[in-house]
Parts: C-alpha cells; sequence; structure tokens
C-alpha cells in the first residue's frame, strides 16, 4: 500500500462495522497522531506515515499485510 487512503479503504474491508473502524482509527491516532478518518493530504503519500500507520495497525491485531 503506498497511501492512506488505501490502508483506510483495506483496512475498512477488514473490520465492516463502523463502531469497530471508529475504535482501531482512535488506537492508530493515539499511537502515530495520524487520523485516518480525515488524512491530512501532506501525510497521504508519505511512505514513512503509511508504514507507521501499517506497523501500528499490525500491532493492535489488524495487520493488513
Amino acid at each position: 500500500m503506498r497511501t492512506l487512503d488505501e490502508v483506510q479503504r483495506a483496512l475498512r474491508a477488514r473490520v465492516g462495522s463502523d463502531d469497530a473502524m471508529k475504535l482501531v482509527t482512535t488506537r492508530v491516532f493515539l499511537r502515530t497522531g495520524v487520523n485516518l478518518k480525515q488524512v491530512r493530504p501532506e501525510q497521504n503519500a508519505n511512505a514513512a506515515v503509511v508504514t507507521k500507520v501499517i506497523g501500528a495497525l499490525a500491532a493492535v491485531g489488524h495487520s493488513l499485510t
């Protein structure tokens, strides 16, 4: 995955419900400072930020790879 938008779509497909999505995105925000609900343009295609978010998702049990 190259952008946070792609990460968000993959996470939504994996998690499904809006309630679960809110919980996961909140945990990611607390770990990384990245809001997956409203991705900032300067963060979207930043490879380091995308890697950090994917790592945080894996740490909370939502591996996307």
